[in-house]
């Protein structure tokens, strides 16, 4: 279960939103061609408190080197996409003015250029804007995101009613800090899931999930409606590292929330 084909610092920018500045330096990034579209995936993870930061470039394969209008429009042949931390899954940003400077045509295994633009909510509710500002990427060599075989589930009550959770399609594990993380979106692309549990402890078979990021305890955040970070549960499991799997089952709750998660198994290769 380690980093394969995923490469740290190709995708990097200045993030701003609602008055806060993040320095964004993707830690892992994928390329996948899908209907004649790169889709390039840039994520990084930060502590204290956790949170996820995504990118996401839509670009017309062989697109030829050019300055791109970036305004929104489907048919373009740039789309910029930002996932912020701790929101819904849906509640993500496009480009709504702005633009983007291929420097040579994009492939698979090379894609480089700048970016800057305003983005907008795809929830009409969030009339905040999401500034990007010196944005690079830059790509050489092939990308392609490794996902993991397997399967993990369980349901889970946010106070407003119960939701199932079964992911077999899209499930990723890499080493993030300290930590082995397990990455999971379910098969109807509606919630995420992570599970990281610290790389000193996989010797073991059991951890307390809290919200605590002392290397002593598991860590589970599930976003659906909005982002719950399990503050109280449980984790059992077992890891074996030369046949690269991992199994077990888990349970974790947000009390505060009115948030928990049951019923929860996992079994992991790769």
């Amino acid at each position: 279960m380690a980093n394969k084909n995923i490469r740290a610092e190709e995708v990097k920018a200045t993030l701003e939103l609602r008055g806060v500045v993040h320095a964004f330096n993707s830690q892992t990034t994928s390329v996948t061609l899908k209907d004649g579209r790169l889709l390039v995936e840039a994520s990084q993870t930060v502590f204290g408190p956790f949170r996820i930061y995504k990118l996401n470039l839509n670009i017309a394969q062989d697109a030829p080197a050019n300055t791109y209008v970036l305004d929104g429009k489907p048919d373009n042949t740039i789309q910029v996409s930002y996932f912020p931390p701790n929101g819904d899954i849906f509640n993500f940003y496009k480009d709504e003015s702005g633009s983007f400077v291929l420097t040579q045509a994009a492939a698979l295994d090379s894609i480089h250029g700048t970016f800057a633009c305003v983005s907008k909510s795809q929830n009409d509710q969030i009339t905040e804007r999401a500034n990007i500002t010196g944005g690079e990427v830059s790509i050489d060599g092939s990308l392609t995101l490794a996902l993991s075989q397997g399967t993990l589930s369980g349901t889970f009550d946010n106070g407003a009613g119960q939701g199932q959770f079964t992911a077999t399609q899209n499930i990723t594990t890499r080493q993030v800090g300290s930590y082995l993380q397990v990455e999971a979106v379910n098969d109807t692309s509606t919630t995420r899931l992570y599970l990281l549990i610290p790389t000193q402890h996989l010797g073991g078979t059991e951890l307390p999930i809290t919200d605590k990021e002392d290397g002593q305890s598991a860590l589970a955040i599930l976003l659906h409606d909005k982002s719950y970070q399990g503050t109280t549960g449980k984790v059992i499991f077992h890891y074996n590292p030369d046949a690269q799997t991992l199994s077990g089952t888990f349970e974790f709750s947000a009390p505060e929330e009115k948030f928990s998660f049951s019923e929860g198994k996992f079994d992991i290769t790769g």
